[in-house]
């Protein structure tokens, strides 16, 4: 709370009754949405834009094994390098992610985001590059059900 873009965790070993600091990243992210989510093999990962590029480039950043930091972040969707100048600066945020169990009987770790330039806010017509982005996380891990009957 108070600064945009802060990514504190928290962390609670007794169902929530005490909370622990794990870390706190100050003006870390771009003022975007920051979401934690868990890959397929249980990996646990920040999704979020870089700060120095506001919303124009999607990163993923996942936890180090001692929840206490982060790995090196991955580039999910970089909008200036694939997409060309936008009118308005592009906007690829508000991620989340899920692990489904989809037709070919196996777990996927799935990432969706949008893409649209900031001009179609304001009535401009869209890019062939906006829309609703899925893309797949891929860990070393084995998948880990993320429920079971």
């Amino acid at each position: 709370p108070g600064y945009r873009g802060d990514i504190p965790l928290w962390r609670s070993t007794d169902v929530g009754r005490t909370w622990k600091k794990r870390f706190h990243l100050k003006r870390f992210a771009a003022g975007a949405p920051v979401t934690l989510n868990q890959a397929g093999d249980g990996t646990a990962f920040f999704a979020t834009n870089k700060r120095e590029f506001d919303r124009q480039v999607l990163c993923i950043y996942p936890l180090n094994p001692e929840r206490t930091g982060l790995e090196q972040e991955i580039v999910v969707r970089h909008g200036p390098d694939e997409f060309g100048k936008s009118k308005a600066g592009w906007k690829i945020d508000h991620p989340t992610s899920a692990v489904l169990r989809l037709a070919d009987g196996q777990w996927h770790s799935v990432l969706v985001y949008r893409v649209l330039d900031q001009a179609e806010n304001y009535g401009a017509a869209p890019t062939p590059f906006a829309g609703l982005y899925v893309e797949e996380i891929f860990t070393k891990g084995k998948p880990i059900p993320s429920w079971s009957f």
